[in-house]
């Protein structure tokens, strides 16, 4: 999580986020000197008896939420997020951010459920755990010679985003007492949109985006991008006073777009060349998107879309600004005088739309699978650090699906919601049943489909009937079915991946062209995998697949993370035959 947000004008009702993972309101109101020590923890909604809390429940466009506050600021709270995912647009269009089937689900609460929140739960949960976050040195002993009980105050956090590799929710505690307060999507958020992106975005644009982002004031209708700062307000003088001296001192767009050097310098160049590459990377993106220099944006954003497919050239560059690199780079210079001197306006492409959200009381099946699917995703968030305190989070989840389950409930999501909470305590066999009937009903939940996959890959390796200890036809295609269905649906996920390519190397079968094709696009889709990449590697070279083989040794000789996995590429190389491409 990280605090920091830009402005959101015309709120209708007033909130209070404290730890930014979406919004947060832009006071400037800085944190408590004593904040550092202070024990955050997930809330834990604490029911009374089963109708103690009326829900209720909406959807619209990509966008579910269930609320404790009452439908007219539940109403106004959603309409505002999404005219602000609208106006985000104008700087990062939808294609390039991460894309999800799943809708986004809030959950809000009233300011009025502090006392829900289970406060004093959590200070208990924490006082009888050991959490690796404090080791004991820094703990004081008891006069009994023990452990002393933690000092650190717990609480609640009262805004949160968390997410799966599939989806993603958000808990927001609304505070009735702040009016007029303004608020915007958090650095934090948009960088989430932008790093989750399949397949990567240039490193470059990212840097160079959340950096221009965090310039921006998010209006109603446009975003203004106050003036660059350069890499020094000394620099920026300097810029405006010989625009020449400035231009021959930005670096060629070959360390930019296609990779930096590697700075072999004392510590202070080193620093210095980051920044510098840091700057140029956001004077790039705003001369891109600022109109007044140029109509260049669509082309800004197809080559961006483009680099995240193939390596940058300068005739791949040519194709979409009608430069080279030299010209741009000199184009920069001359630009950068009024990059940090003057602010711009974006616009959106397209005219905002309204959410034509509906509120209802929410069914008890929506509250189970929601608010349990939540609990499940709270429970990953805290294991980490306070790994004893994760069981009662899930024990929670348990609880909030089974009061539906129990009574007969068996929507597909809620199933795939439970059989996902099965895989995280460890339930393979409780969670295929659940899995497999949320799959043969078509849900929409890519992880579901790779779970249930990996369930039965795992008992087939068990028992390969195949030959030389493979897979047969028959337990391969049983894989095969929720790999291919999985995915149809957004986002790509890593995991799914790397099971295909393990599937095709451990079965009897021999791939089809469909297939080698497909291992090499997820290869593409997830560079950073080394493991898909060598896995993938040996199955096209198994096949006589030797181009697509060579390219993959090659790039994993470059990024391998160790030598040692270095060393594997380069033997799995002396296996190609020399005249191979």
């Amino acid at each position: 999580m990280h605090r920091g947000a830009i402005r959101l004008s015309g709120l209708k009702f007033p909130v209070l986020f404290l730890c930014g993972a979406l919004l947060r309101p832009a006071t400037g109101r800085g944190a408590d000197p004593g904040t550092d020590r202070v024990v955050e923890l997930p809330p834990l909604l604490v029911l009374g008896s089963r109708d103690s809390l009326v829900w209720h429940y909406g959807a619209a466009a990509d966008l579910e939420v269930l609320s404790l506050c009452s439908d007219a600021t539940t109403k106004d709270f959603m309409e505002e997020f999404y005219q602000l995912r609208q106006v985000l647009r104008a700087l990062v269009p939808p294609e390039l951010q991460v894309r999800f089937s799943v809708p986004l689900v809030h959950i809000l609460c009233s300011d009025e459920m502090k006392d829900r929140l289970g406060q004093d739960v959590l200070t208990q949960l924490y006082r009888h755990s050991d959490p690796i976050a404090e080791p004991d040195d820094a703990r004081p002993f008891s006069s009994r010679g023990g452990l002393a009980p933690p000092a650190r105050p717990v609480h609640a956090l009262p805004n949160l985003r968390l997410q799966d590799t599939d989806t993603y929710t958000i808990f927001a505690l609304l505070d009735d007492d702040m009016a007029h307060a303004e608020f915007a999507l958090t650095p934090d958020y948009v960088n989430f949109l932008l790093q989750r992106r399949t397949p990567p975005l240039p490193p470059w644009f990212i840097l160079g985006t959340m950096r221009l982002y965090e310039l921006c004031h998010v209006g109603d209708r446009d975003i203004d991008v106050a003036p660059l700062a350069w890499v020094s307000s000394d620099a920026a003088k300097a810029a405006r006073k010989d625009p020449v001296a400035a231009a021959q001192g930005l670096l060629p767009l070959e360390d930019l777009l296609i990779a930096p050097r590697m700075v072999a310098a004392p510590p202070a160049e080193a620093e210095a060349y980051r920044r510098l590459w840091g700057a140029q990377a956001t004077l790039f993106v705003r001369w891109c998107l600022d109109e007044k220099v140029g109509d260049r944006r669509a082309a800004f954003f197809a080559f961006v879309e483009q680099a995240s497919h193939e390596p940058v050239t300068e005739p791949l560059f040519r194709q979409y600004f009608g430069l080279g690199f030299a010209e741009v780079r000199a184009q920069l210079g001359r630009y950068l005088p009024r990059a940090t001197g003057q602010s711009i306006t974006l616009r959106p492409a397209q005219p905002l739309e309204s959410l034509a959200l509906k509120m209802r009381k929410a069914a008890p099946v929506e509250v189970a699978r929601i608010k349990g699917d939540w609990e499940r995703m709270e429970t990953a968030f805290v294991k980490p650090t306070y790994p004893e305190l994760s069981g009662t989070y899930l024990a929670e989840a348990e609880r909030t699906f089974h009061r539906a389950y129990d009574e007969g409930e068996r929507d597909p999501r809620l199933l795939a919601a439970m059989g996902l909470w099965e895989c995280a305590a460890g339930h393979d066999a409780a969670a295929e049943p659940l899995l497999t009937a949320a799959v043969q009903a078509g849900v929409i939940r890519p992880r579901a489909y790779a779970e249930l996959a990996r369930i039965r890959y795992l008992a087939a390796r068990a028992k390969p009937a195949g030959t030389q200890g493979r897979l047969d036809s028959t337990q391969t295609a049983y894989i095969l079915h929720p790999l291919l269905a999985g995915r149809q649906q957004l986002p790509p996920l890593p995991d799914a991946a790397e099971l295909f390519a393990e599937l095709w190397f451990h079965t009897e079968m021999t791939p089809l062209p469909g297939d080698l094709a497909a291992l090499d696009h997820a290869t593409l889709l997830f560079p950073r995998s080394v493991g898909l990449a060598y896995r993938t590697a040996l199955i096209d070279a198994r096949e006589g697949q030797w181009p697509p083989a060579r390219r993959l040794i090659t790039r994993g000789l470059q990024t391998a993370p160790t030598p040692a996995v270095r060393a594997e590429f380069a033997r799995l190389l002396g296996v190609l035959p020399a005249d191979s491409p």
